[in-house]
Order: structure tokens, then sequence, then C-alpha cells
């Protein structure tokens, strides 16, 4: 099992350039098709304002937000002529509010890869990316964190498993990396007594489709993120998958959950599916 076709949102970037150099090497992995996608976006202006504002500014903005959009699409197009992949690669521009225009652009791949938004330097849609994706294009999403992704990439990954559908949700999306892996770990923490064997069930399932994995749980008390991360670090682990919002967003926002902890604190990339 292959992934086939990858689609990365890129606007020429420092984020995106990372997310298009880890998208080219999964693509490279997998033999997959590459999809470039750029967003004609323009500021909201309430109707008050608006109405004031000289239509020659309106076209000036239009005039900046096309070439912007044109450097990005020769930006991505030369990236992937050096990388060898003219024929495998192509380029696709959508129009309108960024998440809900690339969330349908890209329901028909197999994996949306983003940059990590660097704090305090990303306009909040683009800080928003990858909650609003996640939650709406019905595929997964793998975030390429601001420091940089590791040299490899997918030999070492942890499961992050709470055994509810997010988390079900996201191991099977990642199946194509999973068996493409050599070290699989299950992580689980804060099982409780609802799995007499926490990690179990996922780890004979894929073990069913070829990837062997250990299992390393944590007791209740411990922070789920905080386990998840140290685990990470401790392991030398390359890619973290998990299940994202299995509590609102609005909740996480407010109170704190492992799904905004771990991209706010991700020193790997990390594939989510909701």
């Amino acid at each position: 099992m292959t992934l086939k076709r990858l689609f990365v949102h890129y606007d020429n970037s420092d984020r995106s350039r990372r997310a298009l150099d880890m998208a080219l090497s999964l693509a490279d992995r997998h033999d997959a098709h590459l999809i470039g996608c750029g967003v004609e976006t323009y500021p909201a202006v309430p109707g008050f304002v608006g109405a004031q504002v000289p239509a020659e500014i309106y076209e000036n903005i239009a005039n900046e937000v096309r070439s912007a959009l044109k450097q990005a699409r020769d930006s991505f197009e030369e990236t992937c002529r050096k990388a060898g992949r003219n024929d495998r690669a192509e380029w696709q521009q959508v129009e309108g509010d960024p998440a809900h225009a690339l969330a349908i652009a890209a329901r028909c791949t197999d994996v949306i890869v983003l940059g990590q938004s660097e704090p305090e330097k990303d306009p909040s849609h683009i800080q928003a990316l990858p909650d609003d994706l996640v939650m709406t294009a019905g595929r997964p999403i793998l975030v390429v964190p601001y420091i940089g992704a590791p040299k490899t990439i997918g030999s070492h990954i942890v499961v992050a498993w709470a055994n509810t559908r997010e988390s079900t949700r996201a191991a099977m999306d990642a199946l194509p990396l999973l068996q493409q892996a050599e070290t699989v770990e299950i992580v689980t923490v804060n099982s409780g007594d609802r799995d007499s064997l926490p990690g179990a069930d996922i780890a004979r399932w894929l073990a069913e489709h070829g990837v062997e994995a250990t299992i390393n749980r944590f007791d209740a008390g411990v922070d789920p993120a905080d386990a998840v991360l140290n685990h990470v670090s401790d392991s030398g682990a390359d890619m973290i998958v998990m299940g994202a919002y299995g509590h609102s967003r609005l909740r996480e926002t407010v109170l704190g959950g492992t799904t905004r902890s771990i991209l706010k604190q991700m020193t790997v990339p990390v594939l989510l599916a909701h």
C-alpha cells in the first residue's frame, strides 16, 4: 500500500518550502503524484469601509495577489524541476477563503502537507489551517515543524493511541507510512479501566497489515501531550501519528488539550486525522 496523490499548500514562504521539501521526499518514496496549490484570497473589508475605498486600491491589491501567486507557482515548478519531478507534479490555483478552498481542492488526495506556522509571524488564517483542514477536508494532515524536519522522516513512527474514532482514523490513514517504517511504537496514556490492555487491538490490526509495533503505556496522571513529546525525544522518533480533537476545538482552546499542545510544541512532523 502506497500514497498516490500528495497535496501541499504552497505560497513561497519558508513554511511552505519546508512542506514542499517533505512532500517531495514522500513523493519519491511512494512514487506519488504531487499537487502544489496556491490560494487567491483577499483581505476581508467591511461593507461600510469598502464603499469608501477607491477602485484603484482594490486593483493594486489584486495585482499584488496575482504577482505573489505567479512567484509561488514559478518557485514550486522550479523546485520540482530540480527534484526531477516535472512529469509527476502539477500546480493548481483556487480562490476564496483558504481553509474552505484548500479543503475542496484536496478531497481526492491521500495526504495534505502543511508547514507549521511560526509564532507571531503568520496571519491568523494561516495559523488556523491545520486545525481547519483536519476538521473539514476529510483527509489526513501532515504538519512539518517550523524548526525543520529530521534528516530521516517516517523511519521511526510513534502512534499516539487513545482508542477513539479519531485515533483509529489516524492510524488507518497513516498505514502506507507505517508499512514503510523501520520502527513503530504505540504510546497510550491515561487509558484507565476502559481497556485492560490499551493498545493491544490496534497493535493486532497493524500486525495483520504487516506492521510490527511495540506498545508503551504511561500511567494515569501523566499529561498526554508531555508523555508523547517526551517519548519522541527520548526514543529518537521522527514522526507522530495521532487523532485530532477528540474534544471540541473550543474546549481545547479554552481549557487546553493534547492536539493543541502537540501542534504548539512539535519537533517532528505530525500526521493528524479526525
